[in-house]
């Protein structure tokens, strides 16, 4: 986790989203973190799920994205959590903020790039992610050990 909120952010970047970034976007990655917040995303039906080290409130977080085309995988993430079709968001504090374990490749959501908040981005999350790397597309999550 504090490896990828450390990468830097690539200065000058114009190529377009379809190109990776080497040396980081065309490796795979798994990282374990505790699930502090999952929402379905309104513009492409991705499930996000912000990551943090533990389960304290103040951690730092990283977005993980399960693809809408990757329908079976969202339902099993949604069935580790009982989540209601009806509602778009969930938070999970303390004890609710269950260890999982994602794999999938390295991301950087450029799209949300700002002069104000260069690592971080605007309207990249909740205040708590505070990186544009993410982990997405996931394809694989389990529950830690």
């Amino acid at each position: 986790m504090a490896d990828i909120l450390g990468w830097a952010i690539p200065a000058g970047h114009t190529v377009s989203e379809e190109d990776a970034i080497p040396p980081r976007e065309p490796k795979l990655y798994t990282l374990s973190g505790f699930v502090r917040k999952i929402k379905l995303s309104d513009d492409d039906c991705d499930l996000h799920l912000e990551l943090a080290a533990s389960g304290d409130t103040g951690e730092r977080r990283v977005i993980v994205e399960v693809p809408a085309k990757q329908h079976a995988l969202q339902n099993v993430v949604a069935g580790m959590f009982n989540l209601s079709d009806s509602v778009h968001s969930h938070t999970f504090n303390g004890p609710k903020a269950k260890r999982v374990t994602v794999t999938g490749y390295a991301f950087i959501d450029l799209s949300h790039q700002c002069a104000a908040f260069p690592q971080a981005g605007c309207n990249h999350g909740g205040e708590r992610v505070q990186t544009l790397w993410e982990i997405h597309p996931v394809f694989a999550v389990r529950w830690a050990d």
